[in-house]
């Protein structure tokens, strides 16, 4: 079951980064519209993730994670 749950984790996670992937696309092509969008995704991402993250990824900087995402809030 751990397992099953880990691997979960790493496709979300996998999907978190393509998300951040997306903002930064958006922001490359002056997307101000989808960096804000994709901004908020990531966002919901992360914070869905944020529990399981800090538990079983206790090394990850997660404080800079969250930053990088919140940074394409100021084109909202």
């Amino acid at each position: 079951m751990g397992t099953a749950h880990a691997k979960s984790l790493d496709q979300q996670v996998f999907q978190l980064q393509l998300v951040m992937d997306q903002i930064r696309l958006a922001r490359s092509m002056g997307d101000h519209v989808g960096v804000c969008v994709e901004s908020r995704r990531a966002n919901n991402l992360v914070l869905d993730l944020l529990p399981a993250l800090q538990q079983q990824r206790p090394g990850l900087n997660h404080a800079a994670l969250q930053d990088r995402i919140l940074l394409g809030f100021d084109q909202c």
